[in-house]
């Protein structure tokens, strides 16, 4: 065990981003817009080095989407209407590169095999819906509207 957890280590890493956005104009009062951008990120062989073996490395992923979609209508050119849906799934999981194998910890001599706190995963789902009005006349604005957003974390 200890040959195996000496000596360097290859590592990998990737690192993968994206976005698409359309916008259209139907009418002069009405315009819509949808957005969709993916982050995807890995790692595996982080967290080892001096007193930590390969044996105790650990891989992670992470993911992040996100959908979004706007409506913007003039009613005139004093009033202004804004709508907005979006959507956010984000996971996050770190895991263990030996999943099986007990934990070691040698006080001043090194720290082996699975770590006991992981794997560990969070899951998150974000929703969002907006909507505002916007008036305004002479020097004045005036903006009413409401928001709710919604997280569940896990």
């Amino acid at each position: 065990m200890f040959r195996r957890n000496s000596g360097t280590f290859s590592f990998s890493t990737g690192d993968h981003k994206g976005l698409v956005r359309l916008d259209h104009r139907s009418s002069d009062d009405d315009s819509i817009g949808f957005r969709y951008n993916a982050t995807n990120i890995s790692d595996s062989n982080e967290g080892i080095g001096a007193l930590v073996g390969q044996s105790r490395g650990y891989i992670q992923d992470f993911r992040d989407h996100t959908v979004l979609l706007n409506w913007l209508h003039s009613f005139s050119p004093r009033a202004i209407n804004e709508f907005r849906a979006q959507f956010n799934p984000y996971v996050f999981i770190t895991a263990s590169t030996d999943p099986h194998g007990p934990s070691l910890d040698i006080a001043g001599f090194g720290s082996f095999n699975r770590d006991r706190f992981l794997p560990a995963t969070t899951l998150s789902r974000r929703y969002e819906i907006a909507d505002n009005v916007s008036f305004f006349r002479g020097k004045h604005a005036w903006k009413f509207g409401a928001n709710v957003l919604i997280r569940n974390i896990t």
